[in-house]
């Protein structure tokens, strides 16, 4: 089963507004952020991998004292 992180904390550990986020894939989650006016979703995804994600969240954990 995998667990994918909601858009709102991705949005706060990497400080854009995430759309939606796509899926994981061989250590690496997808996500598009909200586009600008007349552009297409599509053309907004970004892979991170997994490991870098994990230690953003933990200095944002840190920095917000959880």
């Amino acid at each position: 089963m995998n667990y994918l992180p909601s858009k709102e904390l991705l949005s706060e550990v990497l400080g854009h507004k995430v759309w939606k986020v796509l899926g994981c894939n061989m250590g690496t989650l997808r996500y598009c952020i909200y586009p600008n006016k007349g552009d297409e979703p599509s053309e907004y995804i970004f892979p991170i991998n997994i490991y870098e994600l994990a230690s953003k969240c933990k200095e944002w954990a840190t920095e917000n004292k959880y």
